[in-house]
């Protein structure tokens, strides 16, 4: 059996973008740069991670012989992530809603956390969790019944352009915009906003497309350019698309061979996503800090420290079922 093959590059650009997760949730009142960076370069990171999502379960699909039983084994997986992730932040999702209806009944409680864990995602950042056990299984019915990618990608874009309108100040006044943000909160499961970047992480997954690499940071830094330009005169958020399509051909071929390892990078990289939302949260709620410098690193820092605490002190099982691998 073939070694299976390590894409550093991946690795690396992904704790580069959980990095930048935590970044974004972390903005509050300071310089012009930040707030450059956060509605920039922070806005690829979400994308990248689907992207990432689908080329890998593809490269699954790929090589088992079995596709059921690799789907199944993928969404238990994540089910079980979702999941002790979703009970163990339950007083945090409590305190939220303590904070925005404090005047609310024990029964609209328990009917907003269902719609926080079926429907929109716990604990807000959660959300990509729940997009992944519903994509997967579309994607394995495309990759089993050979269905159209050209289709189910028509299909997946037209959500997507749904999604930036609903996200657009244009169309807030739109009924079915007003529905979708009482039932889901956001359209980001309801119109499978990340169901397009699935299905071109899973087409690059079984088609090799090479692009010269000094053409493709050009092409990063122009589109950032033109980002840079989205954003001050605009308020739909499409260039993203492109940015995170171009940083992955850049980080598939990244040629990093000289590191022997990068496992400890993707690691980090889903400690931090996973982490840092409902530690900051509680931060905020008990003591409000209003300086980025202040919170940004210590976000940083105090999440390095629970995984490695988690890490150490955690049976092997538990920390997989929090974790998604085996210390």
């Amino acid at each position: 059996m073939s070694e299976k093959k390590v894409y550093f590059g991946i690795d690396y650009c992904k704790l580069i973008c959980a990095v930048l997760i935590v970044f974004m949730h972390t903005v509050r009142g300071t310089s012009e740069i930040v707030y450059w960076v956060r509605d920039i370069l922070t806005m690829i990171a979400v994308p990248y991670f689907f992207i990432v999502s689908g080329f890998f379960f593809g490269k699954g699909l790929s090589v088992s012989g079995q596709s059921l039983k690799y789907t199944k084994k993928y969404f238990l997986r994540l089910f079980v992530l979702y999941t002790a992730w979703s009970i163990l932040v339950i007083p945090v999702s409590l305190l939220c809603i303590e904070m925005r209806y404090p005047e609310s009944s024990v029964f609209f409680r328990i009917l907003y956390l269902f719609r926080m864990y079926f429907l929109s995602g716990s604990c807000g950042i959660y959300w990509y969790l729940l997009a992944l056990l519903i994509n997967c299984w579309i994607l394995y019915f495309v990759h089993i019944r050979k269905i159209s990618m050209s289709f189910v990608g028509i299909i997946a874009l037209l959500s997507f352009i749904v999604g930036i309108m609903y996200n657009s100040h244009h169309f807030q006044d739109y009924f079915f915009f007003e529905l979708i943000h009482i039932v889901f909160s956001t359209p980001n499961n309801f119109l499978h906003t990340g169901l397009i970047y699935m299905l071109i992480g899973f087409y690059f997954a079984f088609h090799n497309i090479k692009i010269n690499k000094s053409l493709l940071v050009l092409l990063f830094v122009l589109f950032i350019f033109i980002r840079s330009w989205e954003c001050r005169y605009s308020d739909f958020l499409f260039v993203q698309f492109f940015l995170a399509i171009i940083l992955f051909l850049i980080s598939v071929q990244m040629d990093l061979g000289g590191l022997k390892s990068s496992r400890w990078a993707r690691r980090l990289s889903m400690a931090l996503y996973l982490e840092h939302f409902p530690i900051l949260l509680l931060i905020d709620y008990f003591y409000r800090i209003n300086s980025f410098e202040v919170v940004f690193p210590m976000m940083l820092l105090v999440c390095v420290l629970l995984y490695l605490i988690m890490r150490l002190w955690l049976p092997n099982p538990v920390f997989k079922m929090f974790y998604g691998e085996s210390k």
